[in-house]
């Protein structure tokens, strides 16, 4: 799995299509979808938009560089408006005596965003810098965004201290294949897909069958060109996927060390150039070619079981 033409990983990618459950990083289900229809009134109508579209970047004109620009003001200003809700979010959670033992996804999430937006707002860049750290800042502010929707929203449903949820939540959602996390999800009225061995397919009782939704038709699959180094080869329930990801956005504008002896065991290149020294990292084989929006899987159902089951998900 690598990134797509539009920046983003395709079925891979947590944002536009459901992933496999991994209980430690459980807020990714919680990560809010497109609306079929977008308002642009609303502050979260920006991290829906599709990073290469022209009316984001401002292009520099008779300056030395060609190919150069600035993110448009007005979409940094929409940008800084979903920022300082986050910052709003983060402070009433940091407020909350309600959680003693307090997570760091906030702090780390928010200080992520802040950075983004000042190179951004600073750095000229080509158009696809650009883009990558647009598509990049979208991809944070909707994980904090899902965080905080999970701890005060849907947490509370799966520990029962709550009514569980009486309709469906607009959420990316996850596939299972364990009945605890299903029922949990299922009280969250969080989208769930149970997956389970083709075997048992007599004992289940089927209430109406769905049109299965191709990817393809929804999702980007298309390689970037040129393509950019960084792979993960390996499970899906495999949460190293993320870090080597969030690890290739963390170094994504740093460039060679200028101290370096010139020698090849101690050349040091852009990490736009360079692969991420991980073992679960090679190329990937993708060659599927796909219609290039960003609408999210539609969530038109969601799977009716209940289960005994204890309760789970401390974040």
């Amino acid at each position: 799995m690598s990134f797509k033409r539009d920046y983003q990983l395709g079925i891979d990618d947590f944002l536009h299509w459901p992933q496999p459950f991994i209980d430690e990083h459980c807020h990714l289900a919680a990560i809010p979808r497109a609306p079929d229809v977008l308002d642009p009134t609303k502050v979260t109508h920006i991290l829906f938009s599709n990073p290469a579209d022209d009316e984001h970047f401002k292009p520099h004109h008779g300056g030395t560089l060609a190919g150069l620009g600035n993110i448009s003001t007005e979409t940094l200003q929409r940008l800084k408006r979903v920022r300082d809700n986050c910052q709003s979010k983060a402070d009433k959670y940091w407020a909350d005596k309600s959680f003693p033992q307090k997570t760091p996804i906030f702090a780390s999430t928010l200080g992520v965003v802040k950075l983004y937006l000042e190179i951004l707002e600073c750095l000229p860049m080509t158009r696809r810098q650009f883009g990558f750290a647009f598509a990049e800042l979208q991809r944070f502010m909707l994980e904090f965004i899902g965080a905080y929707q999970y701890i005060y929203i849907y947490k509370p449903r799966i520990d029962n201290t709550v009514e569980p949820s009486s309709k469906i939540a607009l959420t990316v959602g996850a596939f299972v294949n364990s009945l605890t996390d299903c029922e949990a999800l299922f009280r969250a009225g969080i989208p769930v897909w149970l997956v389970r061995p083709a075997r048992l397919a007599r004992s289940v009782r089927v209430d109406c069958l769905v049109q299965l939704v191709d990817p393809k038709d929804l999702l980007c699959l298309d390689e970037a060109s040129p393509k950019f180094h960084v792979f993960f080869n390996g499970s899906p329930t495999d949460p190293t996927k993320y870090k080597v990801f969030r690890q290739f956005s963390r170094h994504f504008f740093s460039f060679g060390d200028p101290f370096n002896t010139g020698h090849p065991s101690n050349a040091s290149t852009s990490s736009m150039d360079r692969p991420l020294p991980s073992s679960n990292i090679g190329r990937s084989d993708l060659t599927s070619r796909s219609k290039d929006n960003r609408r999210p899987t539609p969530c038109k159902s969601t799977l009716i079981l209940f289960y005994s089951a204890s309760n789970i998900h401390v974040f």
